[in-house]
């Protein structure tokens, strides 16, 4: 749709439609050169001497944008909320879904796999204090959760533009008139329906935020001050899972350390991976990544910050959700253990001496003996070591 907006395109609206330049086609200009036969396609029109065909209802493209172009949308939400909100840490305390979500559902399922927990459901409370026993020095939030339930009165006076100084979207303008028009022209009308939309949900979910922390009353102080402790903080890593906030108040990155691990090539020599961190954010579409400086077969080049090549049938979340956000780690770490093959082709590197043509990446300096005293130990696992 970007690439629509920013074309020299002109296109019809109609009845509420978009209509776009219908492709030059002989078979189809043979069968709808007389109006007869364009009066048997209702979907194509005819302009100023030029063939359209009916896409979409304008109305359906900016209610479901999200859907269509789920990784525009995001970006456009997160310009529009930049706006909005200050810099993390610069504004009032915020519990928000995403963090609830990290704590209570993606959390402790990693927890459980690294510490040996039972694999018994841990109840909010229970996750709360055993974060509690994890986090050396917790401050004292007392005079913080009494200065919160304070506010709250105040916060109940106001609406939620007026408490956060938002200044609230125009109601977007209708569709432009119909007829035929550049492109670009729909551009300012579908960014205000995009802000409006955004501003709206944001609205929503900023009010069942504060009806939540509204709740904090209801638990226990000791539990109470690990909430507000990881709601000021924005960051916390437990053996080996971690997240830490980005700018927007309940956006975060996720992530799971791997830890070292070993993977051989074709004639069975073995190459020793340092530790890294697995990642993917709460704004979706949820992509594992690599967080530090890193080099793989499954990662294009020796950098930071690297898409891992998964697996096809994995298609990366485009909401975010506890369940969605464990499943995205789960691959990006497996991909990294198990999905290299020193015998197929994949990813974008082979280790040993036979590289692929187009291998910018040089793997010698990893390669250890199978008498490393990690590997002769167990504690190190060669993971593609299936024979």
């Amino acid at each position: 749709m970007e690439q629509l907006l920013n074309s020299g395109l002109e296109v019809v609206i109609k009845s509420g439609f978009l209509y776009l330049p219908l492709l030059f086609d002989p078979e189809i200009a043979g069968e709808i050169g007389s109006q007869q036969g364009l009066s048997r396609h209702f979907s194509l029109i005819r302009v100023s001497g030029k063939l359209f065909i009916q896409t979409l209802d304008l109305a359906s493209l900016a209610a479901n944008y999200h859907r269509i172009h789920a990784e525009e949308y995001e970006r456009r939400r997160g310009e529009f909320l930049r706006k909005l909100w200050p810099p993390a840490g610069e504004g009032e305390l915020f519990l928000g879904p995403n963090l609830k979500a990290i704590i209570f559902r993606v959390l402790p399922h990693f927890w459980r796999r690294s510490s040996g927990f039972s694999r018994k459901s841990l109840g909010e409370g229970e996750i709360l204090d055993l974060i509690r026993e994890k986090i050396e020095d917790l401050p004292d939030f007392g005079k913080m959760a009494e200065d919160l339930a304070q506010s709250f009165a105040w916060h109940r006076s106001r609406t939620l533009p007026q408490r956060l100084g938002w200044e609230e979207p125009e109601e977007p303008p209708a569709p432009p008139e119909e007829g035929l028009i550049a492109a670009k022209d729909l551009r300012p009308w579908l960014r205000q329906v995009l802000a409006r939309k955004i501003w709206e949900e944001e609205k929503g979910r900023l009010e069942d935020s504060l009806k939540e922390q509204e709740e904090l009353g209801g638990i226990s102080p000791e539990r109470r001050v690990v909430l507000l402790y990881l709601a000021a903080v924005g960051f916390l890593e437990i053996d080996g899972f971690g997240f830490t906030r980005l700018r927007l108040p309940d956006e975060y990155i996720i992530y799971q350390r791997t830890g070292e691990f070993a993977l051989k090539d074709f004639l069975g020599r073995v190459y020793l991976f340092p530790d890294c961190r697995v990642a993917v954010s709460t704004l979706p579409p949820l992509k594992p990544v690599v967080l530090e400086k890193y080099k793989h077969p499954l990662l294009q080049r020796h950098a930071p910050g690297q898409a891992i090549c998964i697996s096809q049938d994995f298609a990366p979340p485009n909401v975010f959700s506890g369940p969605n956000a464990i499943a995205a780690l789960e691959e990006g770490v497996n991909a990294l253990f198990v999905n290299y093959s020193s015998r197929a082709i994949r990813g974008y590197h082979k280790l040993g001496d036979v590289k692929q043509p187009y291998q910018i990446v040089d793997f010698d300096d990893l390669k250890i003996s199978r008498d490393h005293p990690g590997i002769v130990s167990g504690r190190i696992e060669i993971k593609n070591d299936f024979t």
